[in-house]
């Protein structure tokens, strides 16, 4: 069976999942049949309130299917092994009547019509009468005992073949890939977490000492971990809300009320460089070139970004900027992250939270960390504010013109002087100054 194979059968799966679904909700299922139901775990599922939620993926339908051939197996090897069980019952029944009947006769028998009677049974089994056999009713007795064995063989065959079926059934009612049970203790997690936030940042507001709603936020980390993909990221914020939003309905909010809830207290930190790192598993045209391609990169992350803006699920932004193979955190400007392009998106999607730079190298590789602020100035084309900058015909200073000029240069300088001057208690033979 192919990947493409599975994948119909999830989708078949799934529309009889959700058709069980609709019939257990109006009561139509009998208990046999809630018991066969191959959804039988979204029925008790607090969470599914349409049945659009009801999904069975690929990897579980084969365990399923798997599953249903093993009880269709076991459930046919426990009627082979019952088949002939109420026909020993009877033989059963039948030896008995006939030893009771042989008892008397032998009982009234003589001597030599007991001999006879061991002749006729030798003559009329064969070899299958025992030479130590003497009498029809010791014959009767070995067959019951050996119908009674086979009987209670066939019956413990029989059930053990009925419990595995059973077993196997049980099993396909808690059937969950590991990415939907992960999901499910996920959104279970972020949605007690953010209740128990909201009602910190409600104390602080009654105490007049919030400043802004508090919030959990989950942060696109690396790309080999789940949660960094753009989708799977608004995949968890969304479940997470909609998760909040059923808790605080059984706690009697309205529904309105808890939705403003779940976007105020869970949202995502954004990482212009995490986002960035994706550009190593960008799949580019053969076609394009190597500009074209990381262009349509750029594209491609520029509108997940604007996704995740318009559904209101950005609750901070740290710029740092990296050449999409490493997280660098370089300096904004620095390497190839589009991050000019990337802020202008978040503002035309009404982003108006804070936007956080993240040193990083600069902390070792540069005079300090601010300097990487200095840096992203420099970047957006921020001119320098302060005394002296009102207005004037000249051109503003920007912050490429200072942040590492020497008197007004951009330029090293052609000399040092003070205590940055090399000492002149030894000079070279022809006299030429150290610089």
């Amino acid at each position: 069976m192919s990947w493409d194979d599975l994948v119909k059968e999830a989708e078949e799966m799934t529309k009889r999942a959700r058709e069980e679904w609709k019939e257990h909700k109006a009561g139509k299922l009998t208990k046999e049949e809630e018991e066969d139901a191959i959804g039988t775990r979204f029925f008790h599922d607090k969470n599914i309130t349409k049945e659009e939620q009801i999904k069975i993926r690929p990897e579980e339908a084969y365990i399923i299917s798997t599953l249903e051939t093993n009880a269709a197996n076991s459930r046919g090897w426990a009627l082979y092994y019952g088949g002939n069980f109420d026909e020993h019952v009877e033989d059963v029944k039948k030896l008995k009547l006939a030893k009771e009947f042989y008892e008397k006769l032998e009982k009234s028998a003589s001597e030599e019509e007991r001999e006879m009677m061991k002749k006729q049974i030798k003559s009329l089994a064969g070899g299958l009468v025992p030479a130590d056999a003497e009498l029809p009713t010791k014959i009767i007795d070995l067959q019951i005992q050996q119908l009674e064995r086979q009987m209670k063989q066939a019956m413990e065959a029989a059930s053990a073949q009925a419990s595995q079926a059973a077993e196997a059934r049980e099993t396909i009612r808690h059937v969950q890939s590991a990415e939907t049970y992960a999901l499910n203790e996920a959104y279970d997690s972020y949605a007690q977490a953010a209740i128990s936030t909201m009602m910190h940042s409600d104390k602080l507001q009654q105490e007049g000492k919030l400043k802004k709603p508090l919030f959990i936020a989950m942060e696109n980390l690396f790309p080999e971990s789940y949660g960094a993909h753009p989708d799977e990221l608004m995949k968890l914020v969304q479940g997470s809300r909609d998760r909040m939003i059923q808790m605080l309905k059984n706690q009697g909010m309205r529904e309105e009320e808890a939705r403003k809830k779940s976007v105020a207290h869970i949202n995502t930190t954004l990482d212009t460089g995490h986002l960035n790192m994706w550009r190593k598993y960008w799949i580019g045209d053969k076609d394009k070139t190597m500009k074209e391609n990381n262009e349509e990169f750029d594209k491609w992350m520029l509108t997940k970004i604007g996704e995740m803006a318009k559904k209101k699920m950005i609750g901070h932004v740290h710029i740092d900027d990296n050449y999409g193979y490493h997280d660098d955190h370089l300096a904004p400007g620095e390497g190839n992250t589009p991050i000019v392009n990337m802020i202008r998106v978040l503002k035309q999607n009404g982003y108006d939270q804070e936007m956080i730079v993240e040193p990083g190298a600069d902390y070792t590789t540069d005079n300090s960390g601010f300097h990487s602020v200095m840096k992203t100035w420099r970047l957006f084309g921020s001119p320098v504010y302060g005394a002296g900058s009102g207005v004037s015909s000249r051109r503003r200073k920007s912050w490429s013109d200072v942040g590492y000029g020497f008197f007004g240069q951009n330029e090293p300088p052609y000399f040092v002087f003070g205590a940055y001057s090399p000492s002149e208690e030894w000079t070279l033979w022809s006299g030429v100054p150290l610089e």
